[in-house]
């Protein structure tokens, strides 16, 4: 899964690659020989991983803010990194020849840049020291007064605080999670399955290329147009009842996108939080508890919670906290589940001296083994760089953010221990759990700042996500890297320029939206598109685990806390111990946890694309299986392409020429 990417799990996707983790035909393979002579860190492939990069990073934070959930943008990257290359060529601007390995640096100079996006804290730990965070939650523990100003240029020095551990911890074990462990890294194997791809087949590229670009235009068209009509992306389709209560399409093809990308399992259990939430939970509690402003002496038992509540202590409340619930339950089984599954790992390995391949004799793996061994940088230069960014980030986070020097030393010394486990974990099941770790953090730092700042536990939790989530990441990139035969020292230095990138454009991307938007805003408030929910979530947490939050809630919120709570630890179980075939249909708890959070909108949306997936799977197999990837990543690059538009507008001072309002039933 990717976590995101918001803080949550990342959700990964991607084309299914043979069994033995070799890629690529032995046309493609045998030309290796060939191709690892011409050059791979060139200029257009950085250029072009930068404009893929720019572009991933914006859909990381758009959907971040947004949805919570960022999907896996390797393919994604891939994708639109060959196709600027390809309008380079077209164009005259590129000559030469275009080898898969140069794609690789493409794909990894734009995740490096994405990552900084998806695991930096924008819409969630980063959001949530805001002032418009702070002014929003307002339960006890979260002061109006306790927030940092999220200046450009104080974003850009957070970015470059947290965006390099990754790289440090990632490339020093490269050698032992590819080739000793020859673990398989999933969506790694996906991405370099696509790329050989693209470059073996020409025909099928270029009908990629022609259906990326016609998705891209059917996307951004109908974004356009629902702007234009200022209210149709906030339609009533379920009555004005249910809308009263969030049930509404926004008709948005990106959030379809993501839908494709995300399995049907995840889909349908955000749609079964979100109806358990917003269909039954919300709509019960408002018609029979809540009660007008003034009661309060009257002491009448039906009243649990009252009209002039403070944000999120009002009906608000039994939904957002719930699914926090869930969300530490299921992080802290991760957590459970990860150690488990490396001490058995580890016993398998002992037994068996290693987990071999059945063809390590094999010409082609000797080759791709020795060129990716090829280049072997001191072991002082890992540790040296590693230090340099925490002495970096140690002097940014106290200086700029106020968090006790200490405090921060703590969290970076911690963080390469949990990212040795990540990348692992995700070696073998793509299961990427940084923010299960990020959350773990914010309760001994809260506990340490007991009535204080909660910004050292946010700092502490982003810090984690960042240095866990990117180091895995990265593995993924060296793992494409490995299978098509990427120079490891093109790959470092694409990974460099992409953070250092990313350092700056994410940090734009962000303020871009934070001047466009009042980020969080009121998830009530139909007149905003965007409410960067997961920034109030994480502050939320953040209270709870800073003080005695909990006491403040609502007439048996902690109850239905619990009561979720016992939900999540169950299906957590019911899924390892179940029958897979049993398993299979039990809800996934991030997913139902995400229904509780962000509500309807989103999980139809999700749901649409995922049926959409599944009926062209059934129809044509084949075709689905080589395009449902191009078609999701059009979709959500239309629907990106248009929406920067429009926060364009929006800084400008245009707004929608039309407007289309509904009135709820009452």
């Amino acid at each position: 899964m990717s976590s995101s990417n918001g803080g949550r799990e990342e959700f990964k996707s991607g084309s299914a690659s043979s069994g033995d983790g070799t890629v690529g035909s032995d046309k493609a393979v045998g030309a290796l020989s060939k191709e690892d002579a011409l050059p791979q860190f060139t200029a257009r492939a950085v250029c072009s991983g930068m404009v893929a990069g720019t572009f991933g990073a914006f859909l990381a934070i758009y959907y971040g803010l947004k949805t919570g959930v960022t999907p896996s943008l390797n393919i994604i990257s891939t994708l639109i990194g060959f196709s600027v290359v390809k309008v380079f060529v077209k164009l005259g601007t590129a000559k030469g020849v275009f080898p898969p390995q140069e794609t690789a640096v493409i794909q990894t100079t734009a995740t490096a840049c994405c990552g900084v996006a998806t695991s930096s804290g924008f819409s969630t730990g980063l959001l949530g020291m805001s002032q418009a965070a702070a002014e929003l939650v307002q339960i006890p523990g979260s002061s109006p007064e306790d927030y940092v100003d999220l200046t450009w240029p104080k974003c850009v020095l957070w970015s470059s605080a947290v965006a390099f551990f990754g790289l440090f911890v990632a490339f020093p074990l490269r050698n032992y999670a590819i080739i000793q462990r020859k673990l398989t890294f999933p969506s790694g194997t996906a991405s370099a399955t696509v790329i050989t791809t693209l470059h073996a087949d020409p025909s099928q590229a270029r009908k990629s290329m022609i259906l990326l670009a016609q998705c891209v235009a059917v996307a951004f068209c109908w974004s356009s147009f629902c702007w234009v009509f200022d209210g149709v992306s906030d339609f009533p389709l379920f009555g004005l009842a249910a809308y009263e209560y969030d049930w509404a399409m926004d008709w948005d093809l990106g959030s379809i996108g993501v839908g494709m990308l995300l399995t049907s399992q995840i889909n349908v259990s955000m749609l079964v939080g979100a109806l358990s939430a917003f269909g039954f939970i919300t709509p019960y509690i408002a018609m029979n508890h809540r009660c007008p402003e003034g009661s309060k002496t009257n002491n009448n038992p039906a009243c649990w919670f009252y009209t002039d509540a403070p944000r999120y202590l009002d009906s608000q409340a039994y939904t957002m906290f719930p699914g926090i619930a869930m969300v530490v339950v299921d992080g802290f089984y991760s957590i459970f589940g990860l150690v488990l599954l490396l001490c058995k790992n580890m016993k398998g390995a002992k037994g068996k001296g290693a987990d071999v391949s059945p063809d390590d004799n094999d010409a082609k793996q000797i080759a791709l083994e020795d060129l990716f061994n090829a280049w072997q940088p001191p072991w002082w230069v890992a540790l040296g760089g590693y230090l340099v960014a925490m002495a970096s980030c140690i002097v940014i986070v106290s200086l700029l953010f106020g968090v006790v020097w200490w405090q921060v030393f703590l969290a970076t010394i911690v963080t390469p221990i949990f990212a040795v486990a990540i990348i692992v974990a995700v070696g073998l099941t793509d299961w990427d759990v940084s923010s299960s770790f990020g959350k773990l953090m914010m309760f001994p730092l809260g506990m340490m700042n007991h009535g204080g700042s909660l910004i050292p536990s946010l700092a502490a939790c982003v810090i984690t996500i960042s240095g866990c989530g990117a180091a895995a990441g990265l593995m993924q990139d060296f793992k494409t890297g490995y299978l098509v035969g990427a120079s490891p020292r093109a790959m470092f230095f694409a990974q460099v320029c992409g953070a250092a990138y990313g350092c700056i454009i994410a940090p734009s991307i962000f303020v871009l939206f934070t001047s466009a938007y009042d980020l969080p805003n009121d998830p009530d408030n139909k007149e905003m598109s965007i409410h960067g929910r997961f920034g109030s979530v994480y502050r939320a947490l953040a209270a709870v685990t800073t003080s005695d939050g909990l006491g403040a809630l609502p007439k048996y919120c902690t109850t239905l806390m619990g009561i979720c709570g016992a939900v999540a630890l169950l299906l957590d179980l019911g899924a390892d111990l179940a029958p897979a075939t049993l398993a299979a249909y039990l809800p996934n708890v991030m997913g139902l946890s995400l229904g509780f959070l962000v509500g309807p909108e989103s999980a139809i949306d999700f749901c649409i694309g995922g049926a959409i997936k599944a009926i062209w799977q059934r129809m044509a197999p084949d075709h689905c299986e080589k395009f449902y990837v191009v078609v999701a990543s059009g979709l959500l690059a239309g629907g990106g392409f248009a929406t920067l538009l429009q926060v364009f507008f929006s800084l400008g001072g245009l707004s929608a020429p039309i407007e289309v309002s509904f009135t709820p039933a009452r």
